[in-house]
């Protein structure tokens, strides 16, 4: 079993921008999968063939085995692995390793060599005859369009995003792995609410929006972080966890509303992000050991 998830080691909004930039600046479509396939970022610059075959329910099915085959086969040769999809469109695999555990791919291509014979030392991963009507009919036009790459130029781009992924991969590890030194051997705080290292940015940004969604990916993704290191660093840092934490202090601001304002219980609810204000109540008398009524009752 691999150390890490690929989602671990991906913030998932950082990393497609850099694949956005990545695209544009090479003129190849880009997609991150992990170890079956599955997209785990938005299509770069794909090309509208592409995009019309994709959205067809069993050419989908073909394509994302041909990201399936292609990623292991990177990942068997620990290389980048070009080759022509069910189309005959030429692709590579960027394979992501780590700990000789095989976690997921970068897939880029969706262009046809500028010379056509090229294509005969390049393995067609994947075969079916019914693909036959996708250089024709409504396709037909969207197929011409494809841009065309000579080989030597897939083959230099393909080392080069393999060098970048590795320096990605390598960074993501560290930082999963490392925290900085002055916390590594730092004992949880005494109070969940005291601002530390690491974590100082999230609490920041808990304290300034407190009012907003402060789900644990919302709070990761601004904070540039993955979800799954956030909730780890949490625990260890802290005697408490994300969610209670960022319940604690939804219901102490609740608590000054109750006391201050003639705001409903169902409105403070709102207020604070919940939709369901049964569910707040039962967090705040969790949290309070009364009711949110019964507490400004008692401190009105």
């Amino acid at each position: 079993m691999p150390h890490f998830n690929i989602m671990d080691l991906f913030n998932t909004a950082s990393f497609q921008k850099m694949q956005d930039d990545i695209a544009a600046s090479v003129g190849l479509a880009l997609i991150a999968t992990d170890y079956a396939g599955t997209p785990i970022t938005q299509h770069s610059l794909c090309t509208r063939f592409c995009a019309m075959v994709r959205d067809h329910p069993y050419y989908k099915t073909l394509c994302e085995r041909c990201d399936s085959r292609g990623g292991l086969e990177a990942a068997r040769t620990r290389t980048p692995y070009i080759y022509t999809c069910h189309s005959g469109i030429v692709d590579f695999a960027i394979p992501i390793i780590y700990n000789n555990a095989y976690l997921g791919a970068i897939m880029a291509g969706q262009v046809m060599l500028d010379d056509d014979k090229n294509t005969s030392g390049l393995e067609q991963i994947y075969t079916d005859n019914s693909v036959a009507p996708l250089k024709s009919g409504k396709y037909y036009d969207a197929y011409l369009a494809l841009p065309k790459m000579s080989l030597e130029k897939i083959v230099s781009i393909s080392n080069m995003l393999f060098s970048v992924c590795n320096m990605f991969l390598e960074l993501a590890v560290k930082k999963l792995s490392c925290p900085p030194e002055e916390m590594q051997n730092e004992p949880p705080p005494s109070s969940p609410y005291v601002n530390k290292g690491i974590l100082a940015p999230v609490y920041e940004y808990i304290e300034k929006n407190i009012f907003d969604d402060l789900s644990l990916s919302c709070v990761a993704s601004a904070c540039n972080i993955s979800a799954n290191y956030l909730s780890r660093l949490f625990s260890k840092f802290n005697d408490t966890t994300f969610s209670n934490y960022v319940n604690q202090k939804k219901i102490e601001y609740a608590k000054k509303l109750l006391i201050s304002t003639d705001m409903s219980v169902n409105e403070i609810a709102s207020h604070f992000g919940y939709n369901d204000c049964s569910y707040f109540i039962k967090v705040f008398k969790k949290e309070v050991g009364l009711s949110p009524s019964k507490y400004r009752q008692q401190n009105q």
